[in-house]
């Protein structure tokens, strides 16, 4: 028998909700793309990006089918986002995951994220959230 697809990928995934559970308290609201593995070994509630459990991103137009400027196969369920919608207007504790985005991010994220790398991943925290736990976050600051 074959593994399952994209098996380290999710183990990544699961090494990076274990840090999300260790620098934020139960009620935090954390960005992602990848909506599954994160949420589920997180604990922690999700905002989805692509829109598959967002009804007002999941209702809006598709994007050009590219990433990173070339063009991708179609791919269901990853061609729409909205960032000042996910991280400006629902401002997440935690975003992570830009998934090819980055820039698009920075407007956002400049304003009132502070950036911090823990294991070799990138997390946005929201400056003076109450669910982002500081004491623990600081050893990465």
């Amino acid at each position: 028998l074959r593994g399952p697809s994209n098996t380290a990928y999710k183990i990544e995934h699961v090494r990076q909700s274990i840090i999300l559970r260790r620098i934020t308290r139960p009620k935090a609201r954390v960005a992602v793309y990848c909506a599954g593995v994160l949420p589920y070994f997180s604990g922690r509630d999700m905002i989805d990006f692509l829109g598959k459990n967002d009804k007002v991103i999941a209702r809006q137009k598709s994007h050009e089918s590219t990433m990173n400027g070339k063009s991708i196969d179609f791919r269901p369920g990853h061609t729409k986002w909205d960032l000042a919608y996910s991280i400006g207007r629902l401002q997440p504790d935690v975003v992570t995951e830009l998934w090819g985005l980055p820039g698009e991010a920075d407007p956002y994220l400049k304003k009132n994220y502070k950036k911090v790398v823990i294991d070799g991943f990138t997390f946005y925290l929201r400056r003076g959230s109450e669910s982002v736990a500081w004491e623990e976050a600081r050893r990465y600051l």
